[in-house]
This record gives structure tokens, sequence and C-alpha cells, in this order.
């Protein structure tokens, strides 16, 4: 047998078939397919609108703080400008104060409204005694009402004399030139007299002023409890009205 005359490999065999060739009910339908991927980008699309809309309100939040903060801080500073208002107008108003009040204290009737006081020209007055704590212990001050000696300046017994006395004071001048200053009504309001008390004695013994070894009249006030206006040596009181122009 000659070599063109043997058969050639894979001439007799067939050929596949083409889609064309595949009967209609065997081809695959492709729509489930197309069906399956439509509702896969509908899901995509639906979350991603969903994240969008998500982040779309966040950011309205976020917007909505923003504002709120710049409304918060330019509130403060409305009140801080308020503040600072008033307190200009406050201070111009204590300045117009300051310049309408007379800075001198006139005193009633020059040369009669003051009185020396010493030991002996306290003696004959009636006296009360009240007990004071001090760090020793307790002691008994014995001496004179400070408002009977106000007595002698100005009338102290009726409601009328202590309105004519609302707008005075008692200065009270120690030796050392230190003072103290007693509201006037307060003094004739002070009918026991034992608010504030010229002592002159202190547990049955006269106080002594010990710069110069002679009796000593103090200025007790009971009611002072870090004791401001107790006045050592004291050695006149003198009578004053404060004015207002």
């Amino acid at each position: 047998m000659t070599r063109s005359n043997l058969p050639m490999a894979g001439a007799n065999e067939p050929l596949p078939p083409s889609a064309s060739d595949v009967p209609v009910s065997q081809r695959k339908d492709p729509r489930p397919i197309i069906i399956a991927l439509f509702g896969v980008l509908v899901f995509i699309g639906l979350g991603a609108f969903v994240l969008l809309a998500a982040s779309q309100f966040e950011l309205q939040k976020a917007r909505q703080h923003v504002q709120n903060m710049n409304n918060n801080a330019q509130s403060a500073t409305d009140s801080l400008n308020d503040a600072g208002n008033n307190l200009a107008q406050a201070n111009e108003q204590v300045e117009q104060l300051q310049s309408s009040v007379d800075a001198t204290v006139k005193k009633l009737d020059s040369g009669k409204n003051t009185l020396a006081v010493s030991v002996d020209s306290l003696k004959g007055l009636a006296t009360v005694s009240l007990p004071i704590s001090e760090d020793s212990g307790e002691a008994e001050y014995t001496g004179v009402p400070l408002r009977t000696v106000l007595g002698k300046l100005v009338p102290v017994d009726t409601m009328e004399d202590m309105r004519n006395l609302t707008d005075a004071a008692v200065v009270v001048v120690g030796e050392d030139g230190f003072q103290a200053i007693v509201s006037a009504a307060a003094l004739a309001a002070d009918k026991s007299g034992k608010q504030y008390v010229l002592a002159t004695a202190r547990n049955g013994q006269p106080l002594i002023d010990s710069s110069q070894g002679a009796g000593d009249v103090r200025l007790i006030v009971p009611g002072d409890a870090k004791r401001v206006r107790w006045v050592r040596g004291v050695v006149s009181i003198t009578l004053v009205r404060l004015t207002v122009n």
C-alpha cells in the first residue's frame, strides 16, 4: 500500500455541532442569569443609596451641631459683651456717686459734738457688766454704755430721736489714732447698753494703759467676733453726719 492510499487521521471523525445545529429545546436559557445579575445590581444600587442617604443624614447632623456650637459661642460672646457693658455702666455709676458724695464728714455743730473721754469723765455714770470669752477663759468687763455718753450730745430716748440719728455716726478715737465708727441710730436703739461699752475695769480691776501706767478706757463690742472695732485708750467720741450732695 502506497503512502497516498493511507487514510488521513481524523478525516472521517464527525465535526462538533454548531449552536444552530442544537435543538431549541436543548439550548440553555440566559434569562435567569440576566435576572440574577440585574437583582445583584439592584441590591448593590439600593445599598449604595442607603449608605449615601445615611451619610447625608450624618453630614446634616454634623452641620447642625457645628451651627449650634457657633450659635452658643456667639451667645457666650454676646453675654460677655453685655457683662462688660454692665460693668462699665456700674463703674460709671460708682464714679458719679463718689463724685457726688461729700468726702468731708461734717460735724453737727462744730466744737460742740466732741467729748473728751477718760476714766474721770465716766465716774458717776451708770455702769453695766458683761462677760467676754477670751483665750485665757471668760472675763467680766465693767463700764459705761456708749449710748449714755452719746446722750450727752443729743437726745437718744424716743423713736423720733432715733430717726434724727439715721444719717449720723459716732467716731470713737483712741490715743494711738485708731478710730472705730458706730451708727448713732444703732447706739440709740441699744437700750440695754451692752452692745457698745466704754469699759474701765476687767474682773473688778481697773484697766491700765501699759504705755502710760494710767487708767484705760476701752470700747468693747461683744458682737465683733474679730474685735475689729475694739479701741484701746479711748480719748474722745465725735458725733458726725454723712452728707450726700
